[in-house]
């Protein structure tokens, strides 16, 4: 499971459509709502490129988490996934 993922990051790929699979469901229930909140307020959409990293994570194994966007989900291919997480990468390591 996600929230028992150890390390200085925890990195996700969320679709636009912000599917709320289990693992979604369970890290979300993890941050206490957080993540649902977020989406509410329209600061995580899911868009290709978009970054959100949370630093208060106290329902994770992880020290901070970094959600990636990685677009409308029909249109998620390698090339979009590899460049989202060249994305995070690159936040994660400056």
């Amino acid at each position: 499971p996600w929230t028992t993922a150890e390390g200085d990051w925890l990195i996700v790929g969320v679709t636009e459509e912000l599917d709320q699979d289990r693992q979604w469901g369970l890290l979300d229930s993890a941050l206490q709502g957080q993540l649902t909140r977020l989406r509410e307020a329209r600061d995580l959409t899911g868009k290709s490129g978009e970054t959100l990293v949370i630093h208060d994570v106290p329902g994770l194994a992880a020290q901070r988490l970094l959600v990636v966007g990685l677009g409308p989900a029909e249109k998620v291919n390698g090339r979009g996934v590899t460049k989202s997480l060249m994305t995070a990468l690159r936040m994660v390591t400056t």
